[in-house]
């Protein structure tokens, strides 16, 4: 929370389950070791530099992603499975805006700073995506599955999201470090593709409103996905309770929506600016519940 970061190798990424995979190994035989970090996902291109010659033409994708974070984390543990939950994209949005301090100074939030943070990332991000491309950079959109509208091409989204709108390539930072409202994370069809690429069958994607409506029949798919039994009748009432019980459990059920405690207008530019990207995503799980707008 806030602006501290700390640079880990991957190493040091490993050496934080070490104790936990001990435990598991010699005491419980029948529990899955996990990793619940939404940037697992979120930062899939910004991976490792690949070793040989596996250079890219300049602008075709991002200098530090030529191996993707799923890429390694199946050639460490090629048995893993993975869970993604998504979340309607504006609800996540302001979730991450509220929680977050990435300007590092003492302001207050409230939906009128959401808004302007918003209107500056939209435009700020349009802008990068709709300007002077390269023709043999390959095409600059592509059209969706089934329908006229387009969305980028994953090249020119990296090239926005990676590089942001500096001139000076030098002094390139990623988009989501230079604003305050990084929209683009609640963008998830580029970055599914890449994890359903390496994945495959050992991906399990649900959205967080399934999850909440019926979280028994939820969380019995994803016990058999991950490979662990199912509970018994006793045990699914202390599970159902560290969702809904006093202290929430993260889960807000029940709760008002993140989504509606932003403005009108705010619901509006996000819905506009989402919706080719969730149309996209619903083409490709084929499920037109992620068309949330």
């Amino acid at each position: 929370r806030g602006t501290f970061r700390v640079l880990l190798s991957f190493g040091d990424y490993l050496h934080f389950f070490r104790r936990a995979s001990n435990t598991a190994l010699e005491e419980h035989h029948d529990r899955a070791l996990m990793d619940a970090s939404s940037d697992t996902f979120l930062n899939c291109c910004m991976g490792f530099p690949a070793r040989g010659d596996r250079e890219q033409k300049e602008g075709r994708v991002s200098a530090t992603a030529t191996v993707m974070t799923p890429e390694v984390i199946k050639e460490a543990v090629p048995d893993a499975k993975a869970v993604l939950m998504l979340r309607e994209p504006v609800s996540r949005l302001f979730s991450d805006y509220m929680y977050f301090n990435r300007s590092g100074k003492a302001v207050e939030k409230t939906a009128d700073t959401f808004h302007e943070a918003c209107s500056v990332a939209v435009d700020l991000l349009q802008k990068c995506l709709s300007s002077s491309w390269g023709a043999d950079l390959g095409p600059q959109f592509v059209a969706i599955p089934g329908g006229r509208e387009v969305i980028p091409s994953f090249a020119n989204w990296r090239r926005c999201i990676d590089n942001g709108q500096e001139r000076d390539a030098e002094h390139a930072a990623p988009m989501s470090i230079q604003l305050e409202c990084p929209v683009e994370m609640s963008v998830y069809i580029y970055n599914l593709r890449i994890w359903t690429a390496v994945f495959g069958d050992d991906l399990s994607v649900v959205r967080t409103d399934d999850y909440h409506s019926n979280t028994t029949k939820t969380m019995s798919s994803l016990f058999e996905h991950v490979g662990l039994r199912q509970p018994t009748e006793t045990e699914w009432p202390t599970l159902d309770q560290a969702c809904s019980g006093s202290n929430g459990g993260g889960c807000n059920r029940g709760k008002k929506s993140h989504s509606e405690s932003v403005r009108k207008d705010t619901l509006e530019l996000l819905s506009n600016f989402y919706r080719p990207y969730n149309k996209a995503l619903a083409v490709f799980q084929r499920n037109e519940a992620y068309n949330w707008f």
